[in-house]
């Protein structure tokens, strides 16, 4: 509550923290190991047993924190690692080369992935990555606040648009992560993108009972979370030299990222009965934050994985469907789905 921003981002209550972690360790991914300030542990404190208490805590370092070195802090554990972060900021990503003997070896796919809004100041965010050799690009993210759902679908149309307007991605089919938890959102999207005659499109097909779309549950957002965790940790993601945001502009959209990233958060939940079972959430919406884009771009690179990995999307990657696909005009509308 005391953390909390409002819509300008700008905190709503004005605070004073004494505290026994310094600034550079409360950035850090383990502040509960700070020894920088026990010099100012009180006189009649001893400092002989602040250790013993934060060894009997050291299982639990929300509550060494929040008891013992006066930082508010819940049971929630940050996702990303700020140097990661950082150096995803600054990774120089591979130009992109346009090969005429052979196609394959092109950027054949990019993909958009889309977290609807839930109401209230959630945005319907929207992000796209390609994969050129190997690594991820992080092509363009959305996010907008609006009760007009045709403002949803003409943003969509529009960022898959605007892609193909990216040099050796006018040819691309773009891939399609649509969350489906919200009602028929999803559903929706693909009509609008139908009737729109958007060429050299497929949805995934993740949703409930193999439906079209993405249904999250909370395994898929431990994959999804893990999914770009391991990005970031190996150097394999950067954004695009032609990074765009149609709805926030290039510079907001970098910003938002990098906030929602640096704040998704894993949430351990301790058991309430004995024998009871740990439980662990995967959220960003903490301290009055959302997490909307950090979850679409999640989305966007789980299902670089899904579609390159998984039987059910093997015919969109075919020798035959490549000569398609390079050789053939495509009629308006979905690219032939996989059984």
């Amino acid at each position: 509550m005391i953390g909390l921003k409002d819509a300008r981002g700008e905190p709503v209550f004005e605070s004073m923290a004494i505290t026994l972690v310094c600034d550079s360790c409360l950035r850090s991914e383990h502040p509960e190991r700070c020894k920088h300030k026990i010099a100012e542990v009180p006189r009649w404190i001893s400092s002989s047993k602040v250790e013993i208490v934060r060894t009997l805590l050291a299982e639990d370092p929300a509550m060494l924190l929040r008891e013992s070195m006066g930082i508010s802090a819940d049971g929630s554990e940050k996702m990303y690692r700020l140097d990661d972060v950082e150096a995803f900021e600054r990774a120089v990503p591979t130009p992109l080369v346009w090969l005429d003997r052979d196609h394959r070896k092109n950027v054949r796919f990019c993909f958009t992935a889309v977290d609807p809004s839930g109401g209230g100041a959630s945005a319907f965010s929207i992000c796209s990555v390609l994969v050129y050799e190997g690594k991820i690009q992080v092509l363009a993210a959305e996010a907008l606040v609006t009760r007009e759902v045709r403002n949803t679908h003409k943003l969509f149309i529009d960022h898959l648009i605007q892609i193909r307007k990216i040099p050796m991605l006018a040819h691309t089919v773009s891939v399609l992560c649509l969350e489906s938890n919200l009602g028929f959102e999803s559903q929706h999207l693909l009509h609008y993108l139908q009737e729109s005659n958007f060429p050299r499109w497929v949805s995934l097909a993740e949703a409930a009972r193999g439906e079209l779309g993405f249904l999250t549950t909370n395994g898929t957002k431990e994959k999804m979370a893990l999914a770009l965790r391991e990005a970031l940790q190996q150097s394999a993601i950067s954004y695009h030299k032609d990074f765009f945001s149609l709805s926030i502009g290039a510079k907001e959209a970098k910003t938002r990222l990098r906030d929602e990233i640096l704040n998704f958060s894993v949430i351990t939940t301790p058991p309430t009965q004995p024998g009871g079972r740990v439980r662990k959430a995967y959220s960003g919406k903490v301290s009055g934050l959302q997490d909307d884009t950090c979850i679409a771009l999640q989305l966007a690179v789980c299902a670089t994985r899904i579609f390159f990995q998984s039987p059910k999307y093997s015919a969109f990657l075919s020798n035959q469907a490549t000569q398609y696909m390079n050789d053939r005009p495509f009629e308006s509308g979905p690219f032939d789905r996989a059984s």
